[in-house]
């Protein structure tokens, strides 16, 4: 998910958006929009990138046994004919 200084980095750079002269509309809409964005990225279905490194590993292995064993199939029909 979203690294918690990430998220402040890209909510300070947003809130910049917002002229000098409503200085306290930029610090309010930092403070108020920043437990709203994390509340939503929590109610997301995400992963971390090591978490899907992990799945991708797994998949690459089982894609692999699937060839090993497909390969074992064909050799034995063709060893029955």
């Amino acid at each position: 998910m979203f690294e918690k200084s990430s998220l402040s980095d890209f909510l300070h750079q947003a809130s910049l958006l917002i002229p000098e002269s409503a200085a306290s509309v930029r610090a309010e809409f930092e403070r108020n929009l920043k437990p709203l964005v994390e509340k939503q990225l929590g109610n997301l279905n995400l992963i971390t990138r090591e978490e899907f490194n992990a799945q991708l590993a797994l998949l690459e292995r089982l894609r692999e046994q699937l060839h090993a064993l497909e390969t074992e199939l064909d050799t034995l029909k063709n060893n029955k004919d």
